[in-house]
């Protein structure tokens, strides 16, 4: 029924259109785009703000690189992992998003340029789908972006999944192609946007292991590619050898050891779903994905589908991928929705011509239909949990920052939340603090500092007359921004002699702070 040609990036079944020439797939991503675009920014166009921190930090990062360029290091969080000099392990997607940032900083050029970066990715899956024969790429291009209610939303925060997962999508391809060149400078590329290297890992196995099952023989010059790919990315980037450190830190201590016990460690995303949340959130996808793999045992079964490498190794990452969105985290789910589409689309592709030979002529667009029907419910869903979704306006801690950079030329700031680091840094010029990105990254970089800041903010110190010379004194900060849910240390912080309430907003309290009988700075 099929033929496989080991020059080819694929199986071409017999029946599936020829793909088609790229100006007309450019062209027709170019309107995905546009229609993407208009959906995105008309689900947010009337927030005052974007929907979490990580936006606001993304968006300096990348104004940043315009600014001062082309390599800004992560140099405010020294006790923590990153240190005076840390990785930026998001650089190459920053120097993406660079662009965008000459919109402008208001709130409107921000959501805005939150919705373009939004709408790249289903343009950039189309020529993946189309240069593979997948059929109805459009829709399933649609369908990625929209099979679970974290998405659209999680694409529209600007982060590093918009550029992390067509990047995955495009090696994987190269590799089931053989295509050795592409897939290692598509790792190095991967590498200096997003050092996930355990998910490279990952596909090179399943890949491997489907490739030895259904060809006979399995592509290890591929995996070498890989390695020596992701080798060269580490190696020749300007944070060597700390970005390999950092690698370790993610991998063997973020994820492998994360503190779930200990509350305000980790964020939301963090979290482990149950099924039944899993269930309710991405049931598009379940829908797709569960509906093509019984059709396709059926079809095994009568031994009229005759399963390509491709299908084989999607639906196995699409199976890990939904074991960790239950058992490692929450925002796995980013993942498993669009690789499940993916995977029924390999799965119809491999269908299609069994689909031609049946008897009804509906048959072959039936699948299209059901997936029309399952995207006219599942973007409309996606859309509306993003217009939603409870944000925080731009202007949070605004004043408070330009005061601290008024009064000091290189402030330590004492963050009582973590979280908030990254609004703090996006208003801030030259300011540095003790915890940012989550609470991990202190716990690895200073473990003695980690526990006295994890316990002064959940009121261990409750009720102490040092608390702000404690904080002044160990933590080297003139200045403590206290989280609003944090009442109690704000209080502590009211009463002591060596703390002054200088500023609060609806979201927390700004406090000077001085040592231990010393006098007030101008005093």
């Amino acid at each position: 029924m099929s033929a496989y040609n080991k020059g080819a990036m694929s199986y071409d079944p017999e029946g599936v259109a020829q793909t088609m020439p790229w100006r007309w797939i450019a062209l027709e991503s170019t309107v995905l785009f546009v229609l993407c675009s208009f959906l995105f920014y008309w689900s947010i166009a009337t927030d005052p703000g974007p929907f979490e921190g990580d936006t606001l930090f993304h968006y300096k990062m990348a104004r940043l690189v315009l600014e001062r360029g082309p390599w800004i290091s992560i140099d405010n969080l020294p006790y923590t992992v990153l240190g005076t000099h840390g990785t930026d392990h998001y650089w190459f997607f920053h120097v993406l998003v660079s662009p965008f940032t000459l919109l402008g900083d208001g709130v409107k050029d921000i959501l805005l340029a939150c919705a373009l970066v939004g709408a790249l990715v289903p343009a950039a899956y189309l020529p993946l789908l189309r240069r593979n024969r997948v059929p109805w790429a459009p829709i399933v291009a649609l369908l990625m972006v929209s099979a679970s209610s974290l998405l659209p939303a999680r694409l529209i925060e600007l982060r590093g999944q918009n550029f992390a997962l067509p990047m995955l999508i495009a090696v994987m391809f190269a590799l089931l192609g053989r295509r050795r060149w592409l897939a290692g400078i598509g790792t190095f590329v991967f590498m200096q946007g997003y050092q996930a290297a355990v998910l490279l890992a990952m596909f090179c196995f399943v890949i491997v292991v489907a490739q030895r099952y259904r060809e006979g023989d399995a592509d290890w010059k591929g995996v070498l590619a890989v390695f020596y790919g992701g080798a060269l990315g580490l190696m020749l980037s300007p944070w060597f050898p700390e970005n390999v450190r950092y690698l370790i830190f993610t991998t063997f201590f973020k994820v492998a050891h994360a503190e779930y016990d200990m509350p305000g460690i980790l964020g939301t995303e963090w979290l482990r779903p149950e099924w039944a949340h899993i269930a309710r959130e991405s049931w598009p996808a379940h829908v797709v994905f569960f509906g093509s793999l019984a059709a396709a045992a059926w079809l095994t079964w009568r031994r009229r589908l005759r399963w390509s490498t491709a299908a084989i190794a999607s639906v196995a990452v699409t199976l890990a991928f939904l074991a960790m969105y239950r058992g490692v985290a929450w925002r796995m789910g980013e993942y498993y929705a669009p690789f499940a589409i993916l995977s029924a689309g390999l799965i119809w592709r491999d269908a299609w011509p069994v689909a031609r030979a049946a008897a009804s002529a509906w048959t072959p667009q039936a699948p299209a239909l059901a997936l029309a029907a399952v995207m006219a419910v599942s973007l409309p869903q996606g859309l509306s949990f993003a217009s939603d979704v409870i944000v925080k306006p731009v202007t949070q801690y605004q004043a408070m920052m330009r005061y601290v950079d008024s009064h000091d030329p290189k402030p330590m700031v004492f963050n009582s939340s973590w979280s908030d680091y990254m609004v703090l840094f996006y208003h801030s010029r030259n300011a540095n603090f003790v915890a940012g990105m989550d609470g991990h990254y202190l716990l690895y970089g200073d473990p003695q500092r980690f526990k006295l800041w994890y316990n002064i903010g959940n009121g261990a110190m409750h009720g102490s007359p040092d608390i702000a010379a404690t904080i002044h004194d160990r933590f080297a900060a003139r200045w403590a921004v206290v989280a609003r849910g944090h009442v109690g240390l704000a209080a502590d912080l009211a009463r002591d002699r060596d703390a002054r309430l200088v500023a609060l907003d609806d979201y927390g309290w700004l406090f000077e702070l001085k040592g231990g009988g010393q006098p007030w700075p101008g005093a």
